[in-house]
């Protein structure tokens, strides 16, 4: 509104000195009261966008045509404020706003170009032709520096909404991270509560397992022994020598069952407890065989069961006390359920692994069987047995090797397992 005072200023003076008709310098004042008001209103009202429309209404429908009618129409310095209203209206207004005002330039120019068609001495003409050329040049200065003024405030504009817009994106994007890095956080904490979830349903499990063995694997033997103590209670008052040797191998028997039931139990409630310790070492495994075969002589012979030994000398890298573990459970099973008949202990190497093969010509293992082996959830048929092969398994892999079965009925079975070379770490 300032800038459309000073020019209404400016031409009323210009056309003053110009020495055109009255009415065009009655234009440029009223002009001046005009927008003067307009700015002043807008300056305390704070209502800008309201002022500029009304201000370029005022603009189109009042003051194009009174220069149009005062300055030689077509011809004269109307075609310039034409143009410096157009570019105020491309710049300020938006929207509807700035359909309708360029729709109401349209048809208010082509009303004029008709008008001054159909009556073209209404139109008042310059003084001289000398007047007329030096109001066209000031009206193109002043519609050149108004463009100019116009395309500026749009640009400042345009530059700032662009940079509210890139404070919003970077707003925006801070906030995406923060929604993103709190989106990582939950899922790990869900990852974390669903592996603790996890943990302890493989402890109640274990727990489960644990109550299992001791109320049922751990009472049969102690039931045996009770049963055997009491015959022997009455063989002695028989005075039956031969009776009590017998029922006292079936207590020998069933003690060392119950024995190594125990042994294993506690070793499998350390693993699953985290308890034991891993201390790997290089270990002489064609003497380790050799030392634990020595342990199952007697029993062996008391079967007929011809041992066999066919290792080669190689060093391993792992725990010897489980190694220990791993061997006796195996051989101790192998004889457990051989009779009459051999069992074979192999090992061989690669340039990675060494591997142990513990064969026998015992009953074999079923294959619905042989596919829970392993399986810590399921029953233990015999007090012992099954734990202890749960035991070798965890023992193995936690010296970074695996175990193989291979089963036929009535054939017998091969348990083969893996350890790392020395040389290979």
């Amino acid at each position: 509104m300032l800038i459309a005072v000073i020019l209404n200023i400016v031409a009323s003076i210009s056309n003053y000195f110009l020495g055109l008709h009255w009415s065009a310098i009655f234009v440029g004042l009223s002009g001046v009261i005009i927008f003067l008001f307009l700015y002043l209103y807008s300056f305390f009202a704070h209502k800008y966008n309201t002022v500029a429309i009304l201000g370029l209404g005022f603009l189109i429908i009042m003051f194009i045509p009174s220069i149009w009618f005062t300055n030689l129409g077509s011809l004269g310095s109307a075609q310039y404020l034409i143009f410096l209203i157009l570019t105020g209206i491309l710049t300020i207004t938006k929207g509807i706003t700035k359909k309708a005002l360029v729709v109401l330039l349209v048809i208010v120019t082509l009303s004029l170009f008709l008008f001054e068609y159909y009556y073209p001495e209404t139109i008042a003409k310059y003084p001289g032709r000398e007047e007329r050329y030096l109001d066209l040049a000031i009206s193109f200065v002043f519609t050149v520096l108004g463009a100019i003024f116009y395309i500026s405030v749009y640009y400042n504009e345009y530059n700032a909404a662009n940079k509210k817009l890139n404070e919003k994106n970077i707003l925006l994007e801070k906030t995406h991270q923060a929604i993103t890095v709190q989106q990582n956080k939950i899922e790990a904490q869900k990852t974390e509560l669903e592996i603790k979830a996890n943990d302890l349903q493989q402890a109640n499990k274990t727990k489960d397992r644990f109550f299992t063995i001791i109320a049922h694997d751990l009472k049969n033997p102690f039931n045996a022994l009770i049963g055997f103590s009491e015959l022997i209670e009455r063989a002695v008052e028989n005075k039956d020598v031969e009776k009590i040797k017998n029922l006292n191998k079936y207590i020998l028997k069933s003690s060392t069952q119950t024995h190594k039931l125990l042994v294993n139990l506690l070793e499998w409630s350390k693993t699953q407890t985290n308890q034991i310790q891993y201390k790997p070492e290089k270990i002489e495994i064609h003497k380790l065989i050799a030392e634990q075969i020595e342990l199952f002589d007697n029993q062996a012979s008391e079967k007929n069961i011809k041992l066999n030994i066919d290792s080669v000398n190689c060093n391993v890298f792992a725990d010897i006390n489980m190694v220990k573990t791993i061997l006796r459970n195996l051989i101790s099973n192998a004889i457990k359920y051989t009779k009459n008949g051999k069992i074979a202990i192999e090992c061989t190497c690669n340039p990675l692994n060494c591997t142990v093969s513990i064969s026998d010509t015992g009953i074999g293992i079923s294959n619905e069987k042989l596919n829970q082996l392993f399986d810590v959830g399921n029953n233990i048929s015999e007090p012992g047995t099954r734990l202890g092969l749960i035991l070798c398994k965890e023992f193995i892999e936690k010296n970074n090797g695996e175990i193989f079965v291979e089963s036929t009925v009535n054939q017998g079975s091969v348990f083969n397992f893996t350890l790392p070379l020395i040389n290979k770490l």
